[in-house]
C-alpha cells in the first residue's frame, strides 16, 4: 500500500475526523406510516417478480392458516355433542364435528407441504429482481456520485447483505401474515364463545406492540448512526491484516495506533448497543406485565361464567385451548412485529437509494427472472454467438480514426468542495492529434480528462466531441470509442482473459486479439508461460499468481490496447516503471496510436516530447499550450517544471 493510502487511513481515523463521524449521530426518525409503506413497496416488487405464484401463496395462506379457528370450533362442537343428551341421540353430530376437525388437519398437512416451496421460490425471484435493480443502477449512476459520502453510504446500506436480508425479510413478512391469519381465526372462535373475551385479550396486547415499535426504531437509529464508523472500523481491520499495508505499518510503527482506533470505535459501538438493549429489556418487561394482567382477567371471566353455568363443557375446552393459543400467538406476533420492524426499517435505505438513482428509462420486463438479462443491457460477450457477431458497429467506428474534442469554458467541482478543480478551461484537441497534459500534482489533470471523455459532466460550459455536446446517448456512443488507463486503474481478481478482455467484451474469447494486446503491453510471454495461460486467475484471492505493481499496470495497458478505440488516454499509468521503461512504453504507445487521437498524462515530462502539443495546467486552469520546443523557448511554467525534473538526471 502507498504512503498516501496509509496517510488517508490515518486521517480517517484521527481525532480531527471525529466531527465528520459525529454528523451521522442524529438520523431522522422515520414514521410508522413510512415503514409500512416501504413494506408495501417490497411486497409489490415481489408480486411483480411472479404475480401468479404470489396469488397462489396468498390464497394458500388465507385458507391454510384459517384452520386454527376450525380446530377450536371443531373441538367445542365435538365435546358438546359427545357429552350432551341431544348429542347422544343424534349420532351424526359427533361425526360432523369430527369431519371438520379432520378437514382442518388435512388443510394443515397440505399447507406445510406446499407453502415452504412456494415461499422459497418467490423469495428467490423477488430478491433477484431487487438485487438486479440495485446493481444495474449502481453501474449506471454518474461517476461523480461516488465522490459523495452521503450517496456512497446509501449505496453501502442498500447493498449490505442484500440477498440474504431480502429473503429473510420476505420470510418474516410471510410469517407475520401467517400468524395474523391464525390469530384472526382464533379470535373469531373466541368471539363466538363470548364477545367480551376478545376485547379483553386484545387490550392487553396493544401496549406491548407499542413498546416493541419504539425499541425497533431505537435499534434502527443505532445501526444507521454507526454506518460510517463501521466502515472506518472495517477498513482499520483490513489495514491490520492486509499484505499491502504490512510493510509500512511495521516501518512506521502504526499498528498500535490503528489498533487503538479500532478499539475506540468498537467500544463506542458496544456502549451504544448496551444502552439500547437495556431500553429493550425495560420495554419488554413492561409489555409482558400488562399482557399477563389482562390474561389473568380473562381467566377470571371464564371462571365466573362457568360458575354461573353460562359455559358448557365444550365452551370451556374451546376457551381454555383458544385462549392459550391466542396468548402464544400474540407473543409470537409481538416478536414477529419487532423482528419485522427492525428488518423493514432498512427498507428506507433501499428505497431511498432507489429514489435517488431512479432513471426515466422504463423497467425491463426480464428483471426478476433468474438467468435472464435485458437485451438492451447485455454486453456482446454475453450474447449468443450469432447476436454478438451481428452487433452494429456503425455507431462505434467513424469513417476515419480519431475524435475531435472541444472544451468550451468548462468548470467542475467535486461534491462538497467549495473550490473548483477545473476552472474555465477552453481547449481543442484535433482528430488524430497526440496531446500531453502536464502540471504539478493537484493541478486537475485527471479530472480534466474525465470531463473530456464524459465520465464527469462540467458544472458550467460544455464539452463537444465531433461537434456534438458530450451528453446523453452521444456520451455513451463516444465512450464506446474511448480506451483509457487511469492512474487508479482496476486490478480484477479474475482471469487474465477477463482482465484484458474487459477492454472489449466482444473479443474476450478471441485469443489472438488478447495475445496482440498482451504483446503490445509487454506481458504476452509472461501470460503464455503459465499453465492455464489466459484462463489463469490473477492475484491471490482466487489463484496463486501474484503480480507486481508494474505487471498490473501492463495488464491495464493491455486492456486498453485490446479495444480498437479512436481516442486513447494514458493517465500516469507508468508510476511503477523506471524512466527508461516508461519512455519505451510511451514510444510503443505512440506507434500503436497511429491516426487515433491520444491524450497522455505523465508526471515525467520527458514523455511530452512525443506529443504534437502540450497542455499545461496550474490550479485547474490552462496556462500554456504549444509544442515542447516552443514551450521551452517561452521559459514559462512548462520550462520551469521541465528544468526542475531535468536536474535529477544531471
Amino acid at each position: 500500500m502507498s504512503s498516501a493510502g496509509v496517510a488517508a487511513s490515518a486521517a480517517a481515523s484521527s481525532p480531527q475526523s471525529q466531527p465528520q463521524l459525529q454528523q451521522q449521530r442524529a438520523p431522522a426518525r422515520r414514521s410508522q406510516l413510512a415503514l409500512w409503506r416501504d413494506i408495501s413497496r417490497l411486497l409489490k416488487e415481489f408480486w411483480l417478480a411472479q404475480p401468479l405464484a404470489s396469488s397462489a401463496l396468498l390464497l394458500l395462506m388465507l385458507v391454510g392458516n384459517a384452520r386454527t379457528g376450525l380446530y377450536v370450533i371443531a373441538m367445542r362442537g365435538l365435546v358438546d355433542s359427545l357429552t350432551s343428551a341431544a348429542g347422544v341421540g343424534e349420532g351424526h353430530r359427533p361425526i360432523y364435528w369430527l369431519m371438520l376437525y379432520v378437514l382442518a388437519a388435512a388443510i394443515e398437512e397440505v399447507y406445510w407441504v406446499v407453502q415452504p416451496t412456494l415461499q422459497a421460490y418467490l423469495g428467490d425471484h423477488g430478491s433477484y429482481r431487487i438485487q438486479a435493480t440495485v446493481l444495474r443502477r449502481a453501474a449506471a449512476v454518474p461517476l461523480v456520485r461516488f465522490d459523495e459520502p452521503v450517496f456512497f453510504d446509501q449505496l453501502q446500506r442498500a447493498n449490505a447483505g442484500m440477498g440474504q436480508r431480502l429473503v429473510g425479510l420476505y420470510t418474516n413478512i410471510a410469517d407475520f401474515l401467517r400468524g395474523f391469519v391464525m390469530l384472526a381465526s382464533v379470535a373469531v372462535s373466541l368471539y363466538v364463545v363470548h364477545p367480551l373475551l376478545l376485547p379483553l385479550l386484545v387490550a392487553g396486547s396493544l401496549p406491548t406492540v407499542w413498546f416493541q415499535a419504539r425499541i425497533s426504531s431505537a435499534l434502527y437509529e443505532l445501526q444507521r448512526s454507526h454506518t460510517t464508523r463501521d466502515r472506518v472500523r472495517g477498513y482499520l481491520q483490513w489495514l491490520l491484516t492486509a499484505k499491502d499495508a504490512a510493510s509500512e505499518l511495521r516501518l512506521f510503527g502504526l499498528s498500535d495506533y490503528l489498533l487503538g482506533r479500532w478499539h475506540d470505535l468498537r467500544a463506542e459501538r458496544r456502549r451504544d448497543v448496551l444502552a439500547t438493549e437495556g431500553k429493550r429489556s425495560l420495554y419488554t418487561t413492561a409489555g409482558s406485565a400488562i399482557a399477563a394482567a389482562t390474561y389473568a382477567g380473562g381467566l377470571v371471566l371464564i371462571a365466573v361464567l362457568i360458575f354461573r353455568g353460562q359455559l358448557s363443557i365444550g365452551d370451556y375446552v374451546a376457551v381454555t385451548t383458544g385462549a392459550l393459543w391466542f396468548q402464544g400467538m400474540v407473543g409470537s406476533a409481538i416478536v414477529g412485529v419487532r423482528s419485522l420492524a427492525e428488518e423493514a426499517l432498512f427498507l428506507g435505505d433501499l428505497f431511498e437509494y432507489m429514489r435517488v438513482t431512479e432513471s426515466p428509462a422504463p423497467a425491463q420486463s426480464s428483471i426478476g427472472r433468474p438467468g435472464m438479462v435485458s437485451t438492451s443491457e447485455t454486453p456482446a460477450a454475453h450474447m449468443p454467438p450469432a447476436e454478438a457477431a451481428s452487433v452494429d458497429m456503425s455507431t462505434t467506428k467513424p469513417a476515419s480514426f480519431g475524435l475531435q474534442v472541444d472544451a468550451e469554458a468548462i468548470s467542475f467541482r467535486y461534491p462538497g468542495n467549495a473550490e473548483a478543480v477545473v476552472h474555465d478551461v477552453t481547449l481543442q484537441i484535433r482528430a488524430g492529434e497526440r496531446v500531453a497534459i502536464v502540471g504539478e500534482n493537484g493541478a486537475g489533470k485527471t479530472t480534466l480528462v474525465k470531463l473530456l471523455i464524459g465520465l464527469y459532466q462540467p458544472e458550467t460550459g460544455v464539452v463537444r466531441v465531433n461537434g456534438e455536446p458530450l451528453v446523453g446517448k452521444h456520451a455513451a456512443t463516444v465512450q464506446r470509442r474511448v480506451a483509457a488507463v487511469f492512474q487508479d486503474y482496476a486490478s480484477y481478481a479474475l482471469t487474465a482473459r477477463e482482465n484484458i478482455g474487459f477492454g472489449d467484451l466482444r473479443r474476450i474469447n478471441d485469443d489472438a486479439a488478447l495475445a496482440r494486446a498482451a504483446e503490445q503491453a509487454g506481458i504476452r510471454e509472461m501470460i503464455e508461460s503459465w499453465p492455464d495461460r489466459y484462463d489463469t486467475y490473477l492475484g491471490r484471492q482466487f489463484g496463486n499468481t501474484d503480480l507486481s505493481g508494474g505487471q498490473w499496470q501492463k495488464v491495464a495497458l493491455a486492456r486498453a490496447f485490446v479495444r480498437d478505440a479512436d481516442l486513447v488516454v494514458l493517465d500516469e499509468p507508468t508510476a511503477a516503471m523506471d524512466p527508461l521503461a516508461e519512455l519505451a512504453l510511451f514510444e510503443r504507445f505512440i506507434d500503436l496510436v497511429g491516426h487515433r487521437t491520444a491524450i497522455m498524462i505523465s508526471h515525467r515530462l520527458g514523455a511530452a516530447r512525443l506529443a504534437d502539443r502540450v497542455i499545461v495546467l496550474r490550479g485547474g486552469t490552462v496556462v500554456e499550450v504549444g509544442g515542447h520546443d516552443e514551450l521551452i523557448a517561452r521559459k514559462g511554467e512548462y520550462a520551469r517544471l521541465f528544468e526542475a525534473q531535468a536536474q535529477w538526471y544531471r
